[in-house]
């Protein structure tokens, strides 16, 4: 009986991109206090009224108070992404849904120049039992939320091209190893 050694990689979050971004969202929630405790300020033309100035303040305050409350809870984690040979576990956000095996991969490919996107098999989100403020994060990075996961490398401690190859290169391993099988 052989035992392999499972390799284990660890990404880290950038702590100061979090702070930034946490003085970035207390700024703008700051702003949506304003719109609704001062909507009559924000009036420009004959469309605009109290009222909508008001619920854009509200809307914003939800999601900038959504997004605060993402940060903090990253800003207290340890690893953002941890590698192994069986399997992904995802923390770069709040939303994020956490352990996902390799074999519930179909498909990983790069967005944009900060983000990877993993489509999912469905079996993989019926086990998720979130609650309202992960699924709405999850909704608002990702229209495609119910079918694939997005990881940014924006709060990492590596590039997009890094984090692309790491992920990459434990996938098709896995893959090769279970196709041995």
């Amino acid at each position: 009986m052989t035992l392999t050694i499972q390799e284990i990689r660890k990404i880290e979050f950038k702590k100061l991109r979090i702070l930034l971004g946490m003085t970035i969202v207390l700024v703008f929630l700051l702003i949506s206090i304003f719109f609704i405790c001062e909507p009559e300020r924000f009036l420009r033309n004959v469309f605009s009224t109290p009222g909508h100035i008001r619920n854009i303040g509200i809307v914003g305050a939800l999601f900038q108070s959504t997004l605060l409350y993402s940060l903090l809870t990253s800003f207290r984690k340890k690893h953002a992404l941890i590698i192994s040979d069986n399997f992904l576990i995802d923390n770069t956000t709040y939303g994020s849904i956490g352990k996902i095996y390799w074999s519930d991969i179909i498909e990983i490919k790069k967005l944009k120049k900060r983000s990877i996107e993993l489509s999912l098999k469905p079996s993989a989100f019926e086990s998720i039992n979130d609650n309202l403020i992960k699924k709405f994060l999850r909704f608002m990075t990702n229209w495609r939320y119910n079918k694939s996961i997005i990881i940014s490398s924006a709060l990492l401690d590596c590039s997009t091209g890094e984090l692309y190859e790491q992920i990459i290169t434990a996938y098709k391993k896995n893959k090769n190893y279970t196709q041995q099988r």
